[in-house]
């Protein structure tokens, strides 16, 4: 994306980034125009509940460390905390592990 000087004075004055504008870009919503100009914002709602989900997902991330769950096909049978290492049975499909 190209940027006018204009624009890379004004990020810089007001504390934007290339990575904001173009996440801005890509991301938000036209909300009008002015002289063949278009105006672009994410909506707050928009954003608050992207905020949500986003803090979720990483809480749940952070959480998942050290962790597992032994399925087979669609079959959860445990989830377990990774405390010892795992034995895997190389002749099954997908590495499942073996009970230890």
């Amino acid at each position: 994306m190209k940027t006018t000087t204009h624009a890379e004075m004004r990020m810089q004055q007001r504390g934007g980034s290339g990575a904001l504008v173009e996440y801005i870009y890509e991301g938000g919503e036209e909300i009008g125009a002015s002289r063949g100009a278009t105006v672009i914002r994410i909506p707050e709602g928009e954003r608050q509940t992207e905020i949500k989900r986003l803090r979720r997902e990483l809480r749940l991330l952070e959480q998942a460390g050290g962790k597992a769950v032994l399925n087979d096909g669609d079959v959860v049978i445990t989830f377990m905390s990774l405390t010892k290492k795992l034995r895997l049975d190389k002749r099954r499909s997908r590495n499942r592990a073996r009970y230890e």
